[in-house]
Order: C-alpha cells, then sequence, then structure tokens
C-alpha cells in the first residue's frame, strides 16, 4: 500500500493516462495549467533552459476547457495542443520528461484554474505514489511564467537541507519594462505587485504569522503534505490563496528568496480577479492608480493581535469592557463573526497561552483578516493609493529617503524581502 492510495481514491477528479512509468529518481514534478494560452511554449523553453537538478523531473501541462467554452478558446485549446507535443518532441531527455494532457469538457460549475490546477497537481501525487515516496515536491507554475536558472537546483537544496520543510513559497518578480508590453500594463503591473508586497508587509508589521506571498506560479508542497491537506480546491480564482491557508499554520513553510519566478504583466479574462484581471480593470477603466487597503486597517489588526495574551485571561464580562475600546470596525466584525463564542471555545480546548495561541491563529487567519479589511472598507475606511500607502507603511518602519515613483517604491519593498 502506498502513501497516497487514500487520497486518491476519494479526491481524485479525474485520472491521467500516463503512457509510461516514472523515473525512479523522480521528485521534481512541475504542473503546469493552460487555458487559452498562447504562449505556453516561451515557459516550457524557460524550465528546460534552467540548471537541471540531481534528481529527475516531470513537466505536467493540463491543457483545459469548459464543456461551455467558447469557440476561439477550443480554437487556442486545439493550437496549443500540437505545439507543446510538436516542442515535447524535440526536447527528449529520460531525467526530464515532458507530458501534456487535454482535460476537456470539464463541468462548468467547477471549471476554472482551480480545477485544472487540481487534477495536474493529483497526477503528480499518482506518479510519486507509484514510487511510494510521500518526500515528492509538486511545484505549482503557470503558463505564462518563466523561471531563474537555478529555479530546480535550489528548490531541490532546500527540501534537501532541511528535510522538516512542508512548502516552500519562492519569490516572484513581474517584467516592469520592456517592449513586450504597452506602458499602461508596465505601469498597471508595476502598483499591483507593489500592493501585493505591501500587504504582505503590512500583515506582517501588524504581527500575523500567517504573511506569506500566494501566487499561484510560485509555491511547491510535499506530495504528503498536499494528500493530508485535502489537495487542491476547484475554486475559479484565488485557488492558491486558499490552499496555502491549509498549509501555513503548520509552521513549515519556507520562504524562498534565493531564485525566481518571473509571473506575466498581461491582463487577462480567465480568472475572475488576481494579476490578469486587475490589469483588463485598469486598463478597460482607464485608471492610472491602483487602490488599496487603509494602513489604519492594519493597525486594527494589530490592536487585536497584541490583546492575545489579554484575551486569554479575561473573564467574559472584561473580554466586552476590552474589545469596547477597539475602533468601531473591529468591534463590528468581532460581534458578526461572535469573537466571544469562539474564544470560549478556544479556550476550552487549550492547555495555556502557547496552545490558545495557535488555536486564536486558526479561527484569526489570514482569510480571516482578509474578510476584515474588505468589511472595513465597506462603511469605515475609504481605499487609497497603493503609493500613499506604500510611502506611510515605510515612514512607520522609519525608512530613509522614501522617493515618489512607484517603480522606485517597488525596489525598495522587493529588497526588503531579499
Amino acid at each position: 500500500m502506498s502513501f497516497a492510495d487514500q487520497y486518491l481514491e476519494k479526491q481524485l477528479f479525474r485520472e491521467v493516462p500516463f503512457q509510461n512509468a516514472p523515473h525512479d529518481d523522480l521528485n521534481l514534478v512541475v504542473m503546469i495549467p493552460c487555458f487559452n494560452e498562447p504562449d505556453v511554449l516561451s515557459s516550457l523553453q524557460s524550465l528546460w533552459d534552467a540548471d537541471r537538478p540531481e534528481c529527475a523531473v516531470e513537466i505536467i501541462i493540463i491543457v483545459n476547457e469548459s464543456e461551455h467554452s467558447e469557440a476561439t478558446i477550443l480554437a487556442q485549446n486545439k493550437k496549443s495542443l500540437v505545439e507543446i507535443k510538436q516542442f515535447i518532441a524535440l526536447h527528449q531527455d529520460d531525467n526530464f520528461r515532458f507530458h501534456c494532457f487535454h482535460a476537456e469538457a470539464l463541468p462548468k460549475k467547477h471549471a476554472g484554474v482551480g480545477l485544472a490546477r487540481k487534477i495536474g497537481m493529483d497526477a503528480a501525487v499518482s506518479r510519486f505514489n507509484q514510487l511510494d515516496r510521500p518526500e515528492g515536491i509538486i511545484l505549482s507554475f503557470d503558463a505564462d511564467a518563466r523561471v531563474a536558472v537555478n529555479y530546480f537546483t535550489v528548490i531541490e537544496e532546500q527540501y534537501k537541507s532541511e528535510p522538516e520543510t512542508m512548502a516552500c513559497v519562492l519569490n516572484y518578480l513581474h517584467p516592469t519594462e520592456g517592449n513586450e508590453f504597452d506602458c499602461s500594463v508596465y505601469n498597471g503591473i508595476i502598483q499591483y505587485e507593489l500592493y501585493l508586497r505591501y500587504y504582505y508587509q503590512a500583515l506582517k508589521l501588524a504581527g500575523h504569522p500567517h504573511s506569506y506571498h500566494t501566487v499561484g506560479s510560485s509555491f511547491n508542497v510535499k506530495a504528503s503534505v498536499y494528500c493530508k491537506q485535502g489537495g487542491m480546491n476547484r475554486r475559479q480564482a484565488g485557488e492558491d490563496f486558499y490552499f496555502l491557508q491549509k498549509i501555513i499554520p503548520l509552521a513549515k513553510v519556507k520562504e524562498l528568496n534565493q531564485t525566481s519566478v518571473y509571473p506575466s504583466p498581461r491582463g487577462s479574462d480567465r480568472v475572475p480577479f488576481g494579476t490578469g484581471a486587475t490589469i483588463n480593470q485598469l486598463l478597460f477603466n482607464k485608471q492610472d492608480i491602483y487602490l488599496t487597503y487603509d494602513l489604519n486597517s492594519f493597525q486594527d489588526v494589530k490592536k487585536i493581535i497584541d490583546d492575545i495574551p489579554l484575551l486569554f485571561e479575561l473573564n467574559f464580562p472584561d473580554l466586552n469592557n476590552r474589545i469596547s475600546t477597539y475602533p468601531e470596525s473591529m468591534q463590528q466584525f468581532l460581534l458578526q463573526n461572535k469573537l466571544s463564542d469562539n474564544l470560549e471555545e478556544i479556550k476550552w480546548n487549550s492547555s495555556g497561552l502557547q496552545s490558545f495561541t495557535k488555536r486564536f491563529y486558526t479561527w484569526f487567519n489570514a482569510f480571516k483578516v482578509l474578510k476584515y479589511l474588505n468589511f472595513a472598507h465597506e462603511g469605515f475606511y475609504q481605499r487609497k493609493p497603493i503609493a500613499d500607502m506604500a510611502q506611510q507603511l515605510l515612514s512607520s518602519m522609519a525608512y530613509p529617503e522614501i522617493p515618489d515613483n512607484n517603480k522606485q517604491l517597488l525596489a525598495i519593498f522587493r529588497s526588503m524581502e531579499k
């Protein structure tokens, strides 16, 4: 019996028919969802050109479409299938294999990037399961991304040097200049990536331990951990965020900044929100400024995080008195989300402050924080230009010589993480 038999029996949505057995030394499998993608070959070439690790590698491409996909999408997918198969025929290496599968007529209710990623990641699990290799690594990637040349070797070395690692979040760098896209696209992606990094730093400054980037092309996970956490979800957008929220609380997720992934900055209508959708919205609405969460709303989050030891000690009447000192937005949010009832349950199941804190963050996780930020900006705060908030955050950190240029601001935030 292999490690993933039970998972595959219960969770496998669609079996992928491989024509050969996995290499005995297989330890890295890259999964790529491909939907209406005109330039997937550049991504495959980038992976092929990267430095080879000591172990064997497989690349699984899932060309996917809904049962109701438009004719133009079906035509592009058909073209992609032909191109990918031609690419594979010209790039043969027993230690570095490509596999391409057509996931057609997916049910409209679930069809999307989440389901495509699940089909591919489950296929990776099945490969490792044949070898009974629970420590095998599944690398999530995108069909319009590129990688640094040390992509595979850095990931391999991380799991070798620290075998307890359960997952890694990689550094990512969107292109911010060039001739491939219009200058409005580069302006949009600079602001959007600045927002992602501002959000990361603001949440970190608030003291929340689950502050990680969640970019679909830039994470990887052990096969055994993937299975134990129930595998990938079938969300049509944000699947990476929701999946990683199940992994991050395990506290053995590493931020790997010694290598980089280069996601595309282009606009896209393939998902309802995220990078491509944001760029499309900025271009469609002819917006020059990206609006984000007021930094003060993160200070609200910090207030409750700083109070965790106090929340553990207080009885019910004193707890209500303490909550009444919070900003009105946080008071109403905690009331709607039944903080008192949840704290009672958390305390009941906690042996001390340490276990209470861990359980508290299971409740007040990164998703709950995001819900609060959205709630607070519906009636208490106004969204602000990302440049203003990034400058305000740097000022609060006593950062010297704060620029007013978006590109320079992004460079600072990137360097802070490196």
